[in-house]
């Protein structure tokens, strides 16, 4: 019995059952958030992650997507005509665009909500977020676009180090500068060589001032608007540690009310008609006493456990969302509420001293684990043994 078998098996009629692309921490989160209520999930993705070691999904393997998209497009028709009506959610900004691209074909057979192709390649490409952004009133960390590499010669003289050399499109560069999503450059030549090794015509890059604070400066608003882009549900976060730091992705996490974030995440979303899950990063200017716009995601994140936490399961919100069940007029949550996500906060913990290692203890006093289950142990183990190799491969490359 295939993967699919076994998940048509578990389908029981009266009962939705939901499809998963992804497998990444914010996958196992609505895997577990959906089996814990006897809803059959089938996880799709071509790396087996956190989510596709829950006991809560029936995972499945298929080619990379970018290589193989017409596979995808055959199991989700196979899995949507065998088993009637599903809900379908992404997990990452690959599977979001997939879904966009052929959202009148998957409408066949599944419930989902999500931005037209045009606004999902709008939010992913950061020049066009942020022209986005500056038209609505929402500051941006000032930024150049070079068209070419005399430009960022130019560009580079005369300028403050250090600075950000980012991807447009951080997915279409992901093979070129993994295991990082930026390159932070020290000095002119820096910059210019990075650039003429990283930069193609398919895959630009741009230069961007870094803003100073450390990773408690960022705030992320995470929120779930409906078909009519009215926002259902929404609530702010803020990073207290990330890996890598000031740069990466959010390890130690807290729930805050910060009306600043709320308002301006609010005002980019409404800017851009948008529909679904959404996750929208700030970091706070001390200089201006601002918030600038760093990055959106037109989907879910692994911040949705952590407003799970708080009182906002946006898994079970939007799966009765979908389902037509009746929601209540407004959602609150709870403030304070602090996360860690073990595995990548593991790897924070790399070359501290013993000081360092008594710090990173003491703040995670009251933090409640994103992966760690007692009735679903196994992503925890996987996530333990991935943090091992990685730190053992950055030791081989140091």
């Amino acid at each position: 019995m295939d993967g699919l078998d076994y998940w048509l098996k578990r389908c029981t009629r009266g009962v939705t059952p939901a499809v998963i692309l992804g497998s990444w921490v914010n996958a196992l989160s609505f895997a577990r958030r959906m089996g814990r209520r006897g809803i059959p999930v089938l996880m799709l993705d071509s790396r087996r992650l956190a989510g596709g070691y829950s006991r809560h999904a029936t995972f499945m393997r298929l080619p990379p997507l970018g290589e193989d998209p017409q596979s995808w497009l055959d199991m989700l028709d196979r899995a949507g005509s065998r088993s009637g009506e599903c809900i379908l959610q992404v997990m990452s900004d690959e599977h979001c665009l997939f879904a966009a691209r052929h959202s009148v074909r998957l409408q066949r057979h599944f419930h989902f909500v999500l931005p037209d192709i045009e606004t999902v390649e709008m939010i992913l490409n950061k020049r066009c977020l942020y022209q986005k952004a500056q038209a609505a009133g929402i500051p941006v960390p000032e930024t150049q676009f070079p068209a070419a590499l005399e430009d960022v010669r130019r560009l580079a003289t005369g300028r403050s180090f250090p600075c950000l050399l980012k991807p447009y499109v951080s997915h279409a560069s992901r093979k070129r500068l993994h295991p990082d999503k930026l390159r932070v450059a020290h000095t002119a030549s820096q910059l210019v060589s990075d650039y003429a090794l990283l930069a193609t015509e398919d895959s630009p890059f741009m230069i961007q001032e870094i803003i100073p604070g450390g990773d408690d400066a960022i705030y992320v608003y995470l929120g779930f608007w409906d078909e009519q882009a009215r926002e259902v549900a929404g609530i702010a976060v803020r990073k207290l540690r990330q890996y890598p730091p000031l740069f990466g992705d959010g390890t130690l996490v807290v729930t805050v009310r910060e009306d600043g974030v709320t308002d301006l995440a609010r005002r980019l979303l409404q800017a851009l008609r948008f529909r679904g899950l959404a996750d929208v990063e700030f970091k706070y200017d001390a200089r201006k006493r601002r918030f600038c716009l760093i990055e959106a995601n037109p989907r879910a994140t692994g911040f949705i456990d952590v407003a799970a936490g708080a009182g906002l399961d946006f898994s079970w919100i939007t799966y009765r969302h979908l389902t037509g069940a009746k929601l209540p007029a407004s959602f609150g949550y709870r403030t304070g509420v602090k996360y860690v996500n073990e595995e990548q906060d593991l790897l924070t913990l790399h070359g501290l001293d013993a000081r360092g290692v008594f710090r990173w203890m003491r703040s995670l006093r009251g933090a409640r684990a994103m992966i760690a289950a007692l009735d679903d142990p196994y992503p925890l183990i996987q996530g333990i043994w991935r943090a091992v190799r990685s730190v053992r491969r950055r030791k081989d490359h140091a």
